[in-house]
C-alpha cells in the first residue's frame, strides 16, 4: 500500500503521504515506520496509552525515524496528559497538538457517520 502510494504521489507531483498505521505495537508499527521521514505519535492520557507511547518511541529511534506527538482526548486524565507531555519534552518530542474529547465523535460512531455527517 506504501509502495503505491509513494507511486502515486510521484507521478501526480505531490511532495507528501500521509500513513495512518493501526493502533498497537507490534507488527504493524514496524511496516508503518519501515521508509517514512517522520512519524507522528498519537496517543491518549492513559497508563496503557503511555506505555504504548514509550514503545513507539523505541522503535522509531531504533529505525532513525524523528517523531512528533499528539494528545487525543487530552482532557479526560490531565494527570496523564502532564507526565506524556513530560516524558516526550525529555525525550525532545515536540506535541504539536492536543485534542479535546467531544462527546459528538462518540455519537456520530454510534449512528456510523463521520463526525462531518453527524
Amino acid at each position: 500500500m506504501k509502495n503505491r502510494a509513494k507511486e502515486i504521489a510521484e507521478r501526480d507531483g505531490l511532495d507528501l503521504v500521509l500513513i495512518d498505521g493501526s493502533p498497537g505495537i507490534g507488527c504493524p508499527l514496524i511496516a508503518s515506520l519501515s521508509g517514512v521521514s517522520c512519524s507522528i505519535i498519537v496517543t491518549e492520557p492513559t497508563i496503557s496509552g503511555l506505555h504504548d507511547a514509550r514503545w513507539v518511541v523505541a522503535v522509531a529511534n531504533h529505525f532513525g525515524v524523528p517523531a512528533r506527538a499528539i494528545v487525543n482526548k487530552y482532557d479526560l486524565n490531565m494527570e496523564i496528559t502532564g507526565r506524556i507531555e513530560e516524558y516526550f519534552k525529555r525525550r525532545s518530542i515536540d506535541v504539536v497538538g492536543k485534542i479535546a474529547f467531544e462527546e459528538a465523535v462518540v455519537h456520530a460512531m454510534v449512528e456510523g457517520k463521520t463526525i462531518v455527517e453527524f
